[in-house]
Protein backbone atom coordinates (compact mmCIF):
# COMPACT_ATOMS: atom_id res chain seq x y z
CA UNK A 1 0.00 0.00 0.00
CA UNK A 2 2.42 2.21 0.95
CA UNK A 3 4.53 1.88 -2.17
CA UNK A 4 1.28 2.10 -4.20
CA UNK A 5 1.38 5.53 -2.62
CA UNK A 6 4.86 6.78 -3.47
CA UNK A 7 4.15 5.76 -7.01
CA UNK A 8 1.77 8.01 -6.94
CA UNK A 9 2.80 10.68 -5.17
CA UNK A 10 5.56 10.32 -8.03
CA UNK A 11 3.69 10.38 -11.27
CA UNK A 12 1.70 13.67 -9.91
CA UNK A 13 5.50 15.13 -8.98
CA UNK A 14 6.37 13.95 -12.25
CA UNK A 15 3.04 15.48 -13.86
CA UNK A 16 3.73 19.06 -12.12
CA UNK A 17 7.41 19.55 -13.71
CA UNK A 18 6.32 18.65 -17.25
CA UNK A 19 3.69 21.12 -16.82
CA UNK A 20 5.91 23.70 -15.38
CA UNK A 21 8.18 23.31 -18.03
CA UNK A 22 6.44 22.89 -20.69
CA UNK A 23 3.88 26.12 -19.50
CA UNK A 24 0.97 23.32 -20.59
CA UNK A 25 -0.90 21.09 -18.34
CA UNK A 26 0.09 17.42 -18.66
CA UNK A 27 -2.49 15.16 -20.40
CA UNK A 28 -3.91 13.15 -18.01
CA UNK A 29 -4.34 9.82 -19.07
CA UNK A 30 -7.11 7.63 -16.76
CA UNK A 31 -5.67 4.81 -18.58
CA UNK A 32 -2.60 5.14 -16.37
CA UNK A 33 -1.50 1.35 -14.80
CA UNK A 34 1.68 1.22 -11.90
CA UNK A 35 3.75 -2.04 -13.19
CA UNK A 36 4.77 -4.19 -10.08
CA UNK A 37 7.75 -4.70 -11.12
CA UNK A 38 9.28 -1.37 -11.49
CA UNK A 39 11.35 -1.00 -8.47
CA UNK A 40 10.06 1.23 -5.80
CA UNK A 41 12.21 2.91 -2.86
CA UNK A 42 11.38 1.08 0.61
CA UNK A 43 11.18 4.25 3.05
CA UNK A 44 9.79 3.85 5.98
CA UNK A 45 7.44 6.76 7.09
CA UNK A 46 9.42 7.33 10.20
CA UNK A 47 12.74 7.78 8.44
CA UNK A 48 10.95 10.37 7.11
CA UNK A 49 10.38 12.42 10.11
CA UNK A 50 12.41 14.96 11.18
CA UNK A 51 15.46 13.57 13.73
CA UNK A 52 15.62 14.59 17.48
CA UNK A 53 18.47 17.20 18.12
CA UNK A 54 20.68 17.73 21.11
CA UNK A 55 22.92 21.02 22.06
CA UNK A 56 25.46 22.60 23.82
CA UNK A 57 25.68 26.33 24.87
CA UNK A 58 28.20 28.74 25.69
CA UNK A 59 26.33 29.61 28.65
CA UNK A 60 23.00 28.84 30.35
CA UNK A 61 20.92 30.27 28.49
CA UNK A 62 18.34 27.15 28.26
CA UNK A 63 15.52 29.30 30.02
CA UNK A 64 16.05 32.18 26.80
CA UNK A 65 13.64 31.76 23.36
CA UNK A 66 16.11 31.03 20.66
CA UNK A 67 16.33 32.57 17.17
CA UNK A 68 17.85 31.23 14.04
CA UNK A 69 20.27 33.59 12.54
CA UNK A 70 22.10 33.87 8.87
CA UNK A 71 25.31 32.19 8.57
CA UNK A 72 26.73 36.17 8.90
CA UNK A 73 25.42 36.24 12.30
CA UNK A 74 23.62 39.54 10.64
CA UNK A 75 20.03 38.82 9.83
CA UNK A 76 17.51 37.00 11.24
CA UNK A 77 16.50 33.85 9.29
CA UNK A 78 13.46 32.14 11.87
CA UNK A 79 11.51 33.38 14.97
CA UNK A 80 8.54 32.07 16.97
CA UNK A 81 5.66 34.39 17.32
CA UNK A 82 4.70 34.39 21.18
CA UNK A 83 1.15 32.02 20.45
CA UNK A 84 4.30 29.44 18.65
CA UNK A 85 5.71 28.69 22.62
CA UNK A 86 3.84 26.56 24.97
CA UNK A 87 5.74 24.66 28.42
CA UNK A 88 6.38 21.93 25.99
CA UNK A 89 8.54 24.35 23.82
CA UNK A 90 11.56 24.62 26.20
CA UNK A 91 14.62 22.88 25.77
CA UNK A 92 15.10 19.24 28.16
CA UNK A 93 18.23 19.20 30.08
CA UNK A 94 19.84 15.77 29.30
CA UNK A 95 23.09 15.57 30.81
CA UNK A 96 26.90 17.68 30.76
CA UNK A 97 25.42 20.63 29.49
CA UNK A 98 23.23 19.12 26.82
CA UNK A 99 19.92 19.95 26.05
CA UNK A 100 16.80 18.52 23.41
CA UNK A 101 15.44 20.76 21.31
CA UNK A 102 11.84 20.38 21.62
CA UNK A 103 10.87 23.50 19.63
CA UNK A 104 12.52 22.24 16.60
CA UNK A 105 14.91 24.42 14.88
CA UNK A 106 18.14 24.54 16.80
CA UNK A 107 21.18 24.58 15.22
CA UNK A 108 25.13 26.11 15.28
CA UNK A 109 23.04 29.43 13.53
CA UNK A 110 20.81 29.69 16.65
CA UNK A 111 21.17 32.87 18.88
CA UNK A 112 19.09 33.48 22.04
CA UNK A 113 16.89 36.49 23.05
CA UNK A 114 17.15 38.73 26.39
CA UNK A 115 13.63 36.86 26.57
CA UNK A 116 12.70 34.46 29.08
CA UNK A 117 9.94 31.67 27.52
CA UNK A 118 7.82 33.09 30.07
CA UNK A 119 8.03 36.66 29.12
CA UNK A 120 8.18 35.86 25.42
CA UNK A 121 4.87 34.27 25.85
CA UNK A 122 3.00 37.40 27.45
CA UNK A 123 3.70 39.71 24.84
CA UNK A 124 1.25 40.93 22.92
CA UNK A 125 2.22 41.28 19.32
CA UNK A 126 5.11 39.26 17.56
CA UNK A 127 7.95 42.13 17.80
CA UNK A 128 9.79 43.43 14.54
CA UNK A 129 13.22 41.27 13.31
CA UNK A 130 14.60 44.75 13.83
CA UNK A 131 13.60 44.45 17.54
CA UNK A 132 14.62 40.78 18.28
CA UNK A 133 18.05 41.53 16.63
CA UNK A 134 18.31 44.38 19.13
CA UNK A 135 16.82 41.74 22.18
CA UNK A 136 19.71 38.88 21.23
CA UNK A 137 22.39 38.34 23.89
CA UNK A 138 25.33 39.19 22.67
CA UNK A 139 27.94 36.21 22.19
CA UNK A 140 25.12 33.68 23.32
CA UNK A 141 25.22 30.88 20.80
CA UNK A 142 24.88 26.94 20.29
CA UNK A 143 28.48 25.45 19.95
CA UNK A 144 27.76 22.06 19.44
CA UNK A 145 24.89 19.99 17.49
CA UNK A 146 24.03 16.58 17.61
CA UNK A 147 21.32 14.75 15.31
CA UNK A 148 19.65 11.35 16.90
CA UNK A 149 19.05 8.53 15.37
CA UNK A 150 15.50 8.82 16.38
CA UNK A 151 12.10 11.17 16.15
CA UNK A 152 11.31 13.79 18.78
CA UNK A 153 8.70 11.48 20.42
CA UNK A 154 11.17 8.77 20.67
CA UNK A 155 13.80 10.66 22.44
CA UNK A 156 10.89 11.96 24.54
CA UNK A 157 9.41 8.51 25.46
CA UNK A 158 12.69 6.90 26.26
CA UNK A 159 14.96 9.63 27.82
CA UNK A 160 17.39 7.97 29.35
CA UNK A 161 18.75 6.53 26.27
CA UNK A 162 19.08 9.66 24.93
CA UNK A 163 22.11 10.54 27.90
CA UNK A 164 24.77 8.34 25.68
CA UNK A 165 25.01 11.10 23.24
CA UNK A 166 25.15 13.71 25.50
CA UNK A 167 29.11 13.27 25.88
Amino acid sequence: MVRIIYMVMLMASLSAIVSCSTGKAAPQDSSLTVKADVPVLNVSPQAAMPKAVIYKMNGDYASLVPVTLDPSGRRLMSFPAPTDLTEASRPLAIANGWYLDRRGGVGLNTAFLKYTYEQYMALKSVPTPSALMADIVPGAKVTQVKVLPMTLNAALSDTASIKQYAE
